[in-house]
């Protein structure tokens, strides 16, 4: 099974603390042999963003940002998806039609084209999927299904 990882999952990994998700337990997950692990190359950006605001206050050091990035990018059971690719790009756009976050709006598309399974934190996100997008995923990828942490967390 590919699994595609929202972008908030790489966060402990720079030392960034998320609710009930433990780096610990997303290495125990990747550990995995059955499943393949993909992220969307904008997790690089991601992580620098919400990290400058952390080193700025004090509270990171740019040392935490550029070992948790370098873990990421060298680990070679996550593949890393980039976002220039004319399909990703195009899914993207219908997304955004009704969803403010172009960003999430990537991450989706490029999830749906290179993976089986989403996992994100983000329940707006989920609910959009299950309502307003069900039938172009469908389209896409009939196999997509997507889940919270938490449902996967409890299992």
């Amino acid at each position: 099974m590919k699994i595609f990882f929202d972008s908030s999952f790489f966060f402990p990994f720079i030392r960034i603390d998320i609710q009930n998700v433990s780096k610990k337990y997303i290495g125990t997950l990747l550990s995995n042999r059955n499943f393949e692990f993909y992220c969307s190359e904008l997790v690089y950006f991601e992580l620098s963003a919400k990290a400058s605001k952390f080193i700025l206050q004090g509270i990171l050091k740019i040392e935490d940002l550029l070992d948790g990035i370098s873990f990421i990018h060298n680990y070679q059971k996550i593949k890393k998806i980039p976002i220039f690719h004319p399909e990703i790009l195009i899914l993207s756009q219908e997304f955004r039609n009704n969803h403010k976050d172009y960003i999430d709006c990537l991450i989706l598309a490029s999830a749906i084209k290179s993976a089986d399974k989403f996992i994100t934190l983000d329940t707006e996100l989920k609910r959009k999927i299950n309502t307003l997008w069900n039938g172009i995923i469908v389209k896409e990828n009939p196999f997509f299904t997507v889940n919270l942490w938490s449902e996967i967390n409890q299992k």
